[in-house]
């Protein structure tokens, strides 16, 4: 008995640690999804939902795990606190919060939504209707990237704003666009997935 329970234990330790070091690895390939959402019912415009997939998580068997990339509004305290895999607060004010992240890191968040978008391939789009007129046309893009990006949990206050569940990512730097990754096997995996009916919304706008 306390053998098995040794080996519980130890088999605890090397997932915790394998997760730390799976969120603080350096630049490493990525395919981020986008969901672009077109609405008439209200003026707001098209709202894009952004999440992310590590490339070295896919095993081929098309059931990978994605995860809310957030862009904006987030500070350094919660750009510290991702980088050192602390509960993220982003969703909640806190005194004293410090929001200058630096031009250098602002340049690189842009030059990543400039990537994302002007390399996305479309996978999927779907156009839901209502007897009232109401319309809501849905397409999803994927962009593969090479880029340093962290990842923490929320805390449990954000959780529930939110009602998510699980890692968070944050953008950090040195993003390129990945154009071979369109070429290979794990690709296909991205094309026949059901986007639709699966969650996608969260705050990251």
């Amino acid at each position: 008995m306390k053998k098995r329970n040794s080996q519980k234990v130890i088999l605890w330790f090397l997932l915790f640690f394998n997760s730390f070091v799976f969120c603080q690895q350096s630049t490493s390939e990525y395919v981020i999804i986008t969901y672009e959402i077109d609405r008439n019912k209200d003026q707001h415009p098209i709202r894009n939902y952004y999440w992310i997939v590590p490339v070295n998580t896919l095993t081929g068997d098309r059931d990978f795990k994605k995860y809310p990339l957030y862009f904006d509004e987030f500070s350094q305290d919660d750009l510290n606190d991702c980088k050192g895999n602390k509960d993220l607060v982003l969703f909640t004010l806190v005194a004293k919060e410090d929001f200058n992240i630096g031009d250098k890191i602002k340049s690189d968040i842009e030059k990543l939504k400039y990537i994302v978008k002007d390399n996305r391939k479309k996978v999927e789009s779907v156009v839901k209707k209502w007897t009232n007129g109401y319309t809501e046309k849905i397409t999803i893009y994927v962009t593969s990237v090479k880029g340093d990006f962290c990842c923490s949990n929320l805390s449990s206050n954000d959780e529930k704003m939110i009602n998510y569940r699980g890692l968070i990512y944050l953008p950090i730097g040195n993003f390129s666009f990945n154009k071979p990754f369109f070429e290979s096997d794990k690709y296909k995996e991205f094309i026949h997935e059901d986007y639709i009916n699966s969650d996608y919304v969260n705050l990251s706008d």
